[in-house]
């Protein structure tokens, strides 16, 4: 077969409208730039999952480290406050108190002309909020308050 004769069967199987120009070009091509295009979203994702996960790793352990901190201030805090307690203790000690009062503040006993006695009938009885005494509303007729009176504190 020589090359006339070749070229000539293959314009001959074409049909008449269609041109050289308008047979598709290569379908090959669009069909590895489809391959490439999907392998670089499929990198894409498998990136984006692995940075997602180191991220995750180091927030984790930044999280650690800032529980240990504030576990460590924790305690510190805790030891500070029972050291405070016991100096408070030791303050409000009445052998510490007494000279300190006598010294400082110029303070004596009472002299028995000094005293009085209310008898308890007489004081007027206290007025307790009713969130105070564990109450949500009054006796009374009061709302919110808890009155009060003679013998009966309300508190049945």
């Amino acid at each position: 077969m020589d090359e006339a004769k070749g070229e000539a069967v293959f314009e001959a199987e074409l049909p008449d409208e269609v041109t050289q120009s308008e047979v598709p070009l290569r379908p090959r091509r669009r069909q590895g730039a489809a391959r490439v295009i999907g392998a670089l979203v499929a990198t894409l994702i498998v990136v984006s999952l692995l940075l997602v996960q180191v991220w995750s790793r180091y927030r984790v352990l930044n999280l650690g480290y800032e529980l240990a901190g504030v576990t460590a201030e924790r305690e510190t805090l805790l030891e500070q406050n029972r050291r405070l307690r016991i100096e408070l203790r030791m303050l409000e000690r009445r052998d510490r108190l007494e000279p300190v009062a006598r010294r400082d503040l110029g303070m004596t006993y009472a002299r028995p002309d000094q005293v009085w006695y209310v008898p308890a009938e007489v004081l007027p009885l206290p007025v307790i909020p009713a969130s105070a005494a564990g109450l949500s509303t009054g006796v009374g007729g009061v709302e919110g308050m808890l009155v009060a009176s003679g013998g009966d504190h309300g508190l049945d």
